[in-house]
């Protein structure tokens, strides 16, 4: 959603480079906030509609530009939190240079954005096609690589799950040595049923854990990398989704966050369809019969290249003091990402739900 309102940046735009990834309260054992009758303590009461509203308003409006780390927008929504830490009475804990308490802890990062000259070329018995970057296909990968081609023939493994302790492996039967592995997002079902315990179900189904899990498996298999097809939602979520993987953040001498361990690539529906037309199973309609196998008379060839360069970041950090005697040296460590992923041209990935 893209909240209208008109916001005033005269006071806000600060002049001091301010680039982040996460928004970081630590918070000491205290009360809870439910009165001894059962009724909200004027603390929590005094959280509002309104209030909740112009944070989400300005945060996501138009005027922060997406919150991108490493851009202007990102700065005004860094200032802006600690100025909220400040006016609720909460403690800084960082040191400055300068040896001075604030709420802002530097944080060194490594920014890659991929080049939309990078090419995937598909080779198949009948012809050669080279795809378009962003509208075509789109890509991340571990490491911080300047550039990097990667060349192999192909095999689909269904789900890409290996748990053979739970009654299911999509790679009995494959050699996945040194090919590029397809794979389907989510966990597998049958008839709209889950078929691996519910914790586990969830673990694959999830964006950020399935993606680790089933890359794992890749990697350990041998893969040059694996290709991820998208469920129908997914790819409805194209254009924000190529859109938010262009730029990878890691800490030096650190692979990107929450990434899997193989070069991952997301190719359309309709040059996917295309691929798996007279194939056993069709990944994309979800029609065959589902099983895994090679697919030798096919060559994808992925030519990458990325922009890197080192920005300084800064998490937005501040405490309540606990007050019990015994456990105030305990903490509690709540989290919430402040940065988004920016924009597109004139188009602003504004963040509302996700997540001001």
């Amino acid at each position: 959603e893209r909240p209208k309102r008109d916001i005033n940046m005269s006071e806000l735009l600060f002049k001091k480079p301010i680039i982040s990834s996460v928004i970081v309260l630590l918070v000491m054992m205290t009360s809870c906030a439910e009165g001894p009758k059962g009724g909200l303590t004027p603390a929590a009461a005094s959280i509002t509609v309104p209030e909740l509203r112009d944070h989400m308003y300005f945060l996501a409006s138009d005027a922060l530009e997406g919150r991108m780390p490493g851009e202007s927008g990102y700065d005004v929504a860094a200032q802006y939190c600690a100025s909220q830490f400040r006016q609720a009475g909460l403690a800084p804990v960082c040191i400055d240079e300068d040896g001075n308490k604030t709420y802002l802890q530097q944080v060194r990062i490594m920014a890659m954005t991929r080049q939309e000259d990078s090419q995937l070329r598909i080779k198949t018995n009948e012809d050669l096609q080279s795809l378009r970057c962003g509208d075509d296909f789109f890509f991340s990968t571990p490491g911080v690589p300047d550039e990097m081609e990667i060349s192999g023939s192909l095999v689909f493994v269904g789900y890409g799950v290996h748990e053979p302790d739970h009654g299911w492996d999509d790679y009995s039967g494959i050699d996945a040595a040194g090919k590029w592995v397809v794979y389907m997002f989510g966990d597998p079902v049958d008839e709209g049923v889950s078929v691996l315990p519910e914790k586990l179900a969830k673990s694959y189904a999830s964006g950020i854990e399935g993606y680790q899990k089933k890359g794992q498996a890749a990697f350990e298999a041998g893969a040059l990398g694996v290709i991820i097809v998208y469920n129908q939602e997914r790819f409805e979520m194209w254009d924000i989704l190529k859109h938010a993987t262009r730029k990878q953040c890691s800490l030096p001498g650190h692979d990107p966050l929450l990434k899997a361990p193989c070069v991952e690539v997301m190719v359309n529906d309709e040059h996917l369809n295309r691929l798996f037309q007279d194939r056993p199973y069709n990944p994309v309609t979800r029609k065959g019969e589902y099983r895994s196998f090679a697919m030798d008379d096919v060559t994808f060839s992925l030519e990458a290249r990325f922009m890197v360069r080192d920005i300084q970041s800064a998490n937005v950090v501040a405490m309540v003091e606990g007050t019990d005697p015994k456990i105030r040296d305990q903490y509690i460590t709540v989290g919430a990402h402040l940065d988004h992923v920016g924009r597109s041209g004139d188009e602003v990935f504004n963040g509302a739900d996700d997540d001001a």
